[in-house]
């Protein structure tokens, strides 16, 4: 990203990461892609349910196996490598202790709710590589403080390989959705074992670490001082993922957790800007907030540093969110019908109202993790905490209503999914210090929409005919308003250039 930063060489290394996590991120989002559209259609509305059930109750238990950790040890890090040793052995023995109970819960609640023999075998695999994924993540967290990120994509890129050409080369052979959750625990295994190797050869170049040592009193200590960033963590994903629980248990037909499945696969995977934005920059964010409190220049307010990135992140974010989020939204039904055929036709209308939440969580995603690097982690918490807990009164009256309406429950599911991020919003933009983006922002926001509008405008009578051509359409109003409302200066373009791999860049 480029940005104006005290120091040169932070930009100069913030875009050298950026491209190189985005190059990564492209061939996984192609990867993903692949598996999206072909996976679906081999397994069908019902088992494509059950797995994205199974996949969220081990979203909400990994996230108390982690405990916050991954964010505390990303801070940590950046902040003093010498830490490495000891606290990556100490996280790793945590993780252990509470892979147990966390377990034991989970079957727990499959057993006491009834789900079928089908989700239980799925949790059985899966989490098996939610404790894989969940020992992976130490050294991830680990790389990502010292900002090494070469190693985090090798590692991505060779997981999602093995379970995207794995669970397709074993569907056209004739195995069935087990087979598919197997090769995708295989592939976490794979980039675990990766970021593993990569995370002890850090080590090993420190001079004067000190060796990990595990005792109670530091595994206590440990939960203690990463108990703000589980609640975080926590909420965060029980705010994602409760929709699907909810509607798992108000819904008698599985196809229904199908349609929904259809967006939340459609969104995780349109969302890797934002979640590879944030990677580079969080660790650097820290590192530059805690000089900047050595030396007392916080305050009340944010860094000079924290500000410009600030904007330069919301203006970046607004600029790709609102033509991803506005296109989706109104070429949802042949997108979909596309893609996945048309026994998720249904899933059409899930899409088209989540497209305009996918635009809000860019936002979000941004600001929490600007939030989370200032020490604001407290109000952040509240603020998810509260967004949670309000997703399930919604979701219990919403899920309903539209499945006697629409015979589509899903649909309830994203529309108070829409609420609660538009209290996100709402919120972090509060929580942020004074000062951080500035009475710019209101007009940059207002012209950007005005351009996506725009866009809309163009796209919609174009809607049935063939794909390319509303999609071109698009794309070619889009870029002209762009150029009519002035939305990009000299720093924008660095920065929309810092998103392009380098060996895609002209010398």
């Amino acid at each position: 990203m480029a940005a104006p930063v005290a120091d040169d060489n932070t930009g100069v290394r913030l875009a050298k990461n950026f491209s190189m996590l985005m190059s990564s991120q492209l061939t996984t989002f192609a990867l993903a892609i692949a598996a999206t559209v072909v996976i679906p259609r081999f397994l069908g509305a019902e088992v494509i349910g059950r797995l994205q059930l199974a996949t969220a109750i081990w979203a909400l238990g990994a996230a108390v196996m982690k405990f916050g950790m991954d964010l505390a040890i990303t801070k940590a890090v950046a902040r003093d490598p010498q830490v490495i040793g000891e606290l990556a052995a100490t996280a790793l023995a945590t993780r252990l202790v509470l892979t147990i109970p966390v377990s034991a819960v989970v079957f727990m609640y499959a057993l006491g709710v009834g789900y079928s023999r089908q989700v239980l075998v799925l949790l059985v695999i899966l989490g098996v590589g939610a404790l894989a994924e969940s020992m992976g993540s130490v050294s991830d967290s680990i790389l990502l403080g010292v900002e090494r990120v070469g190693a985090i994509s090798v590692a991505a890129i060779s997981g999602r390989l093995i379970a995207v050409v794995g669970a397709v080369g074993l569907l056209l052979l004739g195995f069935d959705v087990y087979a598919v959750a197997i090769v995708g625990v295989a592939g976490v295994i794979v980039t675990a074992a990766i970021q593993v190797r990569a995370a002890v050869a850090v080590w090993a170049e420190l001079d004067g670490v000190r060796p990990g040592r595990v005792n109670r009193d530091a595994m206590f200590a440990l939960l203690a001082e990463c108990r703000p960033y589980f609640w975080i963590v926590f909420f965060m994903i029980a705010y994602q993922q409760v929709d699907t629980v909810i509607i798992s248990l108000v819904v008698a037909n599985d196809a229904v957790l199908g349609w929904y499945s259809v967006y939340d696969r459609l969104a995780g995977t349109l969302m890797f800007v934002p979640a590879v934005f944030m990677t580079v920059v969080y660790p650097t964010l820290s590192r530059l907030y805690g000089e900047a409190g050595d030396t007392g220049e916080t305050g009340d307010s944010a860094p000079a540093d924290h500000r410009a990135i600030t904007r330069r992140s919301f203006r970046l974010m607004l600029l790709i969110s609102v033509p991803a989020g506005f296109g989706l939204a109104v070429l949802a039904r042949p997108l979909v019908e596309l893609l996945y055929g048309e026994e998720f036709s249904e899933a059409s209308a899930v899409v088209a109202v989540g497209a305009i939440v996918i635009s809000l969580t860019y936002l979000t995603t941004v600001f929490s993790m600007f939030l989370i690097s200032m020490d604001r982690q407290r109000p952040l918490t509240v603020l998810l905490a509260i967004s949670a807990v309000l997703t399930i009164p919604l979701d219990i009256a919403l899920v309903p209503f539209f499945e006697q309406q629409l015979n589509n429950g899903a649909v309830g599911g994203v529309v108070a999914y829409a609420v609660t991020e538009s209290l996100m919003l709402a919120g972090t933009l509060y929580l942020l210090p004074r000062g951080s983006l500035g009475p710019a922002s209101l007009s940059y926001a207002i012209r950007v929409v005005m351009c996506g509008a725009l866009m809309v405008a163009a796209v919609y009578p174009l809607r049935n005919e063939m794909l390319l051509a509303p999609i071109a359409a698009g794309v070619m109003v889009y870029l002209v308003g762009v150029l009519l409302f002035r939305l990009l200066d000299a720093d924008d373009r660095a920065s929309l250039a810092s998103l392009i791999p380098n060996r895609f860049q002209r010398t």
